[in-house]
């Protein structure tokens, strides 16, 4: 095992996220970077193939939920009550060289690791689904892919993948609630979803049958990342140069907001 950079993120805009997680792909530091963030506002985020084909900007904006698009592929996903985890991998590293099932099954580990001393349930799905069974959902929870994490059968992490030239990167959400079947009100264009949605937020049922501590959950799942592939996580550094990148960067990303967020 080797050592780690780690970046502790607070809550952050989904346009900065995306723009950070790109930004470290594209520039890697010398060792792998892992990241833990929050969303603030909650934001719908699309795979970046993905296409949005109609949404009311009224209940966006009414609800305050960005939406973004991601770096990577997949579907859509809403980021609320959450901890997102990402991981780059430079080239120079080991695991650059691994093939797209393997590195998700290495990363999938070290996050079970973690949690499982939340919720000794979770467990890794190993089953492989049919190619058109995993792509014909829009929403990225309805289907479960090999070596994703779930929880009493039902999918609470989902991740992407994408290789760049200098890194890989990939990152995925740990669903707190369960509430992705709302993405189906959030993208739809009808006015009257927004006293259900609203409804839905008073009444949230964590997922891990627990009360939530953000940093009970970020301290675990360092834990678990420590067992199974890092001897120490060194503490990285944004400069105020990566800072300005970052900024040109989110708006490539952002699709909409009903406010302008400062990330610093």
């Amino acid at each position: 095992m080797k050592n780690w950079y780690f970046i502790n993120d607070g809550e952050k805009s989904g346009a900065y996220n995306m723009a950070l997680d790109k930004y470290l792909a594209l520039y890697p530091p010398d060792k792998p970077v892992l990241r833990l963030y929050y969303w603030d506002p909650p934001a719908v985020s699309l795979g970046y193939g993905q296409k949005i084909i109609g949404y009311d900007k009224n209940i966006f904006d009414i609800l305050n939920i960005d939406i973004v698009k991601r770096p990577t592929g997949g579907r859509a996903v809403f980021h609320r009550n959450e901890i997102t985890y990402s991981v780059v991998i430079p080239e120079n590293y080991e695991y650059f060289k691994c093939g797209i099932h393997e590195l998700y099954r290495i990363i999938s580990e070290a996050l079970l690791a973690g949690l499982k001393n939340i919720n000794s349930n979770c467990k890794i799905e190993r089953n492989v689904k049919e190619v058109n069974e995993y792509t014909k959902n829009v929403n990225c929870y309805e289907s479960t892919a090999r070596f994703e994490i779930i929880l009493n059968g039902k999918k609470i992490v989902g991740s992407a993948q994408r290789r760049l030239k200098n890194g890989i990167l990939q990152h995925g959400s740990i669903l707190f609630e369960d509430n992705q079947f709302l993405l189906n009100s959030l993208l739809s264009e009808r006015d009257s979803e927004i006293a259900e949605i609203k409804e839905y937020f008073k009444s949230v049922v964590n997922i891990f049958d627990t009360e939530i501590d953000k940093n009970y959950i970020k301290n675990e799942l360092l834990k678990g990342f420590q067992k199974e592939l890092v001897e120490k996580f060194i503490d990285f550094e944004i400069t105020d140069y990566m800072k300005k990148e970052i900024e040109q960067l989110k708006s490539s990303f952002l699709i909409f907001s009903s406010r302008d967020k400062k990330d610093y």
